[in-house]
């Protein structure tokens, strides 16, 4: 898996016009990015159908589960 930089962040962030994210702002997005990414990967890996079987309902509180967020 290829993982998701500061770098790039900050140069979306710049392409939207977004001049309010920093290198620390960029860095905590690139952070949940791949959080994200590895969240569904291992759903998918784990799964039959993981995620993309989940009902609408339940699609975020699965990936929360998944990533270790707790409500």
């Amino acid at each position: 898996m290829t993982e998701i930089d500061a770098d790039a962040a900050l140069r979306l962030a710049a392409l939207q016009g977004q001049s309010w994210i920093d290198e620390a702002v960029a860095g905590r997005i690139a952070a949940g990015a791949d959080a994200a990414v590895a969240a569904v990967t291992e759903a998918l890996a784990n799964e039959p159908a993981g995620l993309a079987a989940c009902s609408v309902g339940s699609f975020l509180a699965t990936l929360e589960a998944l990533a270790g967020v707790e409500r």
